[in-house]
């Protein structure tokens, strides 16, 4: 038996370094996050995020303007396992909720380097040379550019690390008298399974990864018990994955293309002309090459040299890597090099793997007399901080900007992957060397400035837990103690991401630090809270302030932009009597009449006002004619929040459903009107969509508006809308004889309003000095100055 293999038990010092290692990398993680998002493929993880945390739901919203919003087609682990934070900001009032899920990523590579330190030193090596492996994975490979991110590959790799650790415990286990045998190889199904759940090209590495219980075959069962144990554990483990992922793609419908294994060979066949191109830009390419991204990597290749027994544990990493290279040279042909990334995002999940193999060369220098070697990790290690850092320290996508400003046709995907001096790391250290701003968290976020407290506050978690690594490393520790340790770290953890998100929380970038906005999304939220609504942004304008800081349960939209939503200079002003639709993109209209009217309610956030020249508004007006308009509330001209009913209000020149031919004052008939319902018995919780319908006489005073009013049964308002016609859209200045417009207008009544005879009057005043417009029936006699429309009867 070879003792390497079954005589390295880990210790109570183990875990203790492991834990220390975590919060170490974590502090650091959290001093350099930016806590955005850049990327859309980030955008679409994080919306289903939000999907499953608020509504249990596999549909997307938020992202409507760009791709059609339904059923997501991301695999559904990262989503599912972010919830816990989402769901944590949602219930904090001083805490962002993008800002809590893209802390994931830094949670999930800490993770992954304290199981690369178990994983060395299970393979025999020491403690000191374990916890080298993991910083250096840490913080001197891709893995650590990567935390800025709401990518999935960072899962992808922890699930395949996880997976081969308890393969490797498992085969290591049959060696040891009395070791649990079976939990771990239920480690190693749950770590695959969220692996491939986490990103189908999970797949390319679980063949391989069957490779670890070779090297202990002689050490495997059996016994026919000990094979059937096995075989029943792992056909239940996997039924459950297949059935999982069956009722998420067929059942739920999502996923889209993903795990279309054939569609993926067809893919490979017809892309095997760029094979070499591909596997020479992602492992030698200076713009995407995995090692010249991770320098330390290069020791993988002279690991298994000088590693002994364990030469196949350490080897076999360097065909994950060839695998890896290939399937995606293939399967994603032209675009192998993954798009805007830093380095060779695809092959992220193989950098713990290769650590593996640096693991001889590590342990080695750490001998006392080998100062070579010590020469050679110090050099690999400061070439990986030099590459990560300008990585880590500006925001990616700058540079393609500033790549895109050279006019070189196709800059970043032609001269940026094979010519050095525009490769992205060269590129990114001429940024920062120039001034570029820090794209930190605590550097940018706060508009008074730099938190130097909370930089201060996260350089101090990461030296105590430095510390705590070097007490852990020096001195043996019992397992009481690392109870009592392992209380306090996550206990410190907690309370520094409490602090440091509460810190950020009013972040310009977001435009958290609008009082206006705040005061906006405090009135949709408890305006949302009861009611079966949805939210539609004209725009993107404050898509970013809702990502962060809406926290109500009502699902939102963000609408392409209308390409005439802006009056060309010395162009006329749509004119009022315009059909909105004409003027407005279908494409994002599209969401609002198919989605909205699956809700009673809908909210409009709009960036405009009436007072916003050369603006048509085309949605908020064309929402006004084929809805029925509830409130709005105007917190400046350029932050307002409508709601509507989104019951269809009748076309503008249909007969009304009840004719009236009331004359208001001279100028102005009103025809009648249209109620959704009609008079009668309503209850509570309903909704009375009211329709008028009016026609322009002779002459028209200018500044009319019209009260809508429902009267309780002591003759007191209970609710009332005065506006301007059309929500503003056709004033009484603009009416031209004959003219025929509608106003529709709704009250919610709330569930608690008092049961009795309610009436609907509807008014047409002056708003220069507020006086009514008389009302004349048919035959000219005076009524009185306001029309009795219907009424209703409220029962409980």
């Amino acid at each position: 038996m070879d003792s390497w293999i079954t005589g390295r038990r880990l210790t109570a010092a183990d875990y203790l370094a492991g834990l220390s290692v975590f919060g170490l990398l974590f502090a650091i993680y959290f001093f350099t996050a930016s806590l955005r998002f850049e990327t859309g493929d980030e955008l679409f993880m994080y919306d289903t995020a939000v999907g499953f945390s608020r509504r249990g739901s596999v549909l997307r919203s938020m992202t409507a303007d760009m791709d059609w919003p339904g059923e997501t087609y991301v695999e559904p682990a990262q989503p599912v396992l972010a919830v816990p934070l989402i769901w944590l900001a949602d219930k904090s009032d001083r805490i962002g909720n993008a800002h809590a899920a893209l802390l994931f990523n830094p949670l999930v590579t800490a993770a992954t380097a304290v199981v690369l330190l178990l994983y060395v030193r299970r393979l025999g090596y020491g403690a000191h040379a374990a916890v080298f492996t993991a910083l250096l994975f840490g913080l001197t490979t891709i893995a650590w550019p990567y935390t800025k991110t709401f990518h999935r590959e960072p899962l992808c790799t922890l699930g395949l690390l996880v997976a081969a650790y308890g393969l490797l415990r498992w085969r290591q286990s049959w060696a040891e008298p009395g070791a649990a045998v079976l939990p771990w190889l239920a480690l190693a199904i749950v770590g695959a399974a969220a692996s491939v759940l986490a990103k189908e090209a999970g797949l390319i590495a679980l063949p391989l990864l069957m490779l670890i219980p070779v090297l202990g075959r002689r050490f495997m069962p059996r016994t026919g018990r000990q094979l059937a144990g096995t075989g029943l554990l792992a056909l239940v483990l996997f039924v459950a994955a297949v059935g999982g992922l069956y009722y998420y793609m067929r059942v739920l419908g999502a996923g889209g293309p993903r795990f279309d294994v054939f569609g993926r060979i067809g893919q490979a066949i017809a892309n095997r002309g760029l094979l070499f191109e591909g596997m020479a830009g992602l492992l030698l390419s200076p713009g995407k090459g995995v090692f010249w991204y991770s320098p330390v990597l290069l020791l993988a290749l002279l690991g298994p040299w000088y590693a002994g027994a364990r030469r196949f544990d350490v080897s076999w990493p360097l065909l994950l890597l060839l695998a890896f290279a290939v399937v995606y040279a293939l399967v994603r042909g032209q675009i192998w090099y993954g798009g805007t990334n830093w380095g060779a995002r695809y092959l992220v999940p193989v950098t713990p793997f290769l650590m593996l193999g640096a693991a001889p060369i590590i342990e080695r220098a750490l001998r006392p007399a080998a100062i070579l070697w010590r020469i050679v990790i110090i050099a690999a290690a400061l070439a990986g901080l030099a590459v990560q850092v300008p990585a880590v320290a500006t925001n990616l996508l700058d540079y393609y900007r500033v790549l895109e400003a050279t006019g070189i046709p196709g800059a970043p995907w032609t001269v940026a992957i094979w010519t050095p001096y525009y490769s992205a790391i060269l590129g990114n250290w001429r940024m920062l060397l120039a001034g570029a701003p820090l794209d930190f968290a605590w550097a940018r976020a706060l508009a008074s400035g730099a938190d130097w407290q909370l930089a201060a506050l996260l350089v101090a978690a990461a030296v105590v837990f430095g510390a705590l690594l070097q007490r852990a490393l020096r001195k043996p520790a019992g397992f009481f103690e690392l109870t009592g340790w392992s209380f306090g770290v996550v206990l410190a953890l907690l309370v520094l991401g409490f602090v440091s998100l509460r810190r950020l929380y009013p972040d310009q970038r977001y435009r958290g630090d609008s009082v206006l906005l705040q005061a906006m999304r405090s009135s949709l939220e408890s305006g949302s809270a009861n009611s079966d609504s949805a939210v539609f942004l004209n725009n993107r304008t404050y898509f970013d302030f809702m990502l962060n800081y809406f926290k109500g349960r009502a699902v939102w939209y963000t609408l392409e932009l209308n390409p005439k939503e802006l009056v060309a200079p010395g162009a006329q002003h749509p004119a009022p009597n315009t059909d909105p639709f004409d003027i407005l993109n279908i494409d994002a209209w599209t969401p609002v009449d198919f989605f909205g009217r699956q809700h009673a309610q809908v909210f409009l956030l709009m960036e405009s006002g009436p007072y916003t020249p050369n603006v048509t508004r085309a949605l908020e007006w064309a929402m006004n004619t084929d809805m029925h308009r509830v409130r709005a509330l105007e917190f400046s001209n350029e932050v307002r929040l409508l709601e509507f009913s989104t019951s269809k209000a009748p076309a503008r020149a249909a007969p009304p459903e009840f004719a009236l031919e009331y004359r208001m004052g001279d100028g102005v008939v009103l025809r009648g009107y249209d109620a959704k319902p009609p008079a009668g018995l309503v209850s509570p919780g309903s909704i009375l969509n009211i329709s008028t319908q009016w026609q322009a006489g002779e002459k028209v005073p200018a500044a009319l508006a019209i009260g809508t009013y429902l009267m309780n049964p002591q003759g007191g308002i209970a609710f009332q809308d005065d506006s301007v016609p059309v929500g503003g859209f056709w004033p009484s200045a603009d009416w031209q004889a004959g003219a025929v417009v509608r106003h529709n207008v709704a009250f919610v009544l709330p569930n608690d309003l008092a049961p009795g005879h309610y009436e609907v009057w509807c008014i047409l005043y002056s708003q220069q000095d507020g006086s009514r417009m008389e009302v004349t029936d048919a035959a000219g006699t005076s009524i009185r100055d306001y029309a009795l429309l219907y009424s209703v009867e409220i029962a409980r």
